[in-house]
């Protein structure tokens, strides 16, 4: 801000910082809280999958180690869930509209520069020539033969390039250390039969919004029942 605040178009601007970081906060606590609540009945639905979570945290973590974002590359099946639960909620399908800088020539169409364009996360996120069976939940896509976590080029829930989400850091690091942390301390379970349980998202439009239900939690090292919805 100190070396541009001669230059009159400016973006470094008390007011754009202040935005920004409200921008951060408000529409990262929608997107977080979305994301670990589909993570969360992904795992009441899939109880295998849940075991093998749980059984990874403890093996690495033990029950009195508090998850640590360097945790991360310890626990690599944990981590190939939480992208997968992603991939398949496709939290923002549309994408966040941008606006051509200049006239662009595109699959034989012409877009004139200031055009709106939306780049359909959800098409890339869910193609079956990149991701096979995109329907199913299947953490296994994120792992290498020797069960090691392993990016993958289309997995895009926050965009990318330049105009990246500004939030994808601080996303990721409270998807981890939330998950993680409820998944060291409770075991989770359905009140409701697990063939009852929907993973159609309850609005499907900017945000695909996980639809609501029941769970039932049990503290791992005591033998009382809590349960929220």
């Amino acid at each position: 801000m100190a070396m541009e605040e001669q230059n009159p178009d400016t973006e470094f601007t008390n007011k754009n910082m202040l935005m920004t970081v409200i921008y951060l906060l408000f529409a990262g606590t929608m997107t977080v809280s979305a994301t670990v609540g589909y993570t969360l009945l992904l795992l009441m639905k899939y109880p295998h999958v849940q075991k093998r979570v749980r059984e990874e945290l403890t093996q690495e973590l033990g029950s009195g180690q508090a998850p640590s974002l360097g945790d991360r590359t310890r626990l690599p099946y944990t981590d190939a869930v939480l992208h997968e639960a992603q991939r398949l909620l496709a939290l923002v399908p549309m994408g966040i509209p941008r606006t051509l800088m200049r006239t662009t020539r595109f699959r034989g169409y012409t877009l004139p520069q200031g055009t709106e364009v939306f780049p359909l996360l959800g098409s890339i996120l869910h193609d079956p020539s990149i991701f096979k069976h995109p329907e199913e939940f299947n953490p296994d896509r994120f792992l290498d033969a020797d069960g090691r976590f392993r990016k993958h080029e289309a997995f895009l829930p926050f965009s990318l390039g330049k105009r990246v989400c500004l939030g994808e850091g601080l996303a990721k690091a409270e998807l981890f250390l939330f998950f993680t942390t409820i998944l060291q301390a409770f075991s989770l379970e359905s009140p409701c039969p697990l063939d009852s349980l929907s993973l159609k998202p309850t609005i499907s439009g900017l945000f695909n919004i996980p639809p609501a239900f029941q769970l039932q939690v049990r503290p791992t090292d005591l033998h009382s029942t809590t349960q929220t919805t």
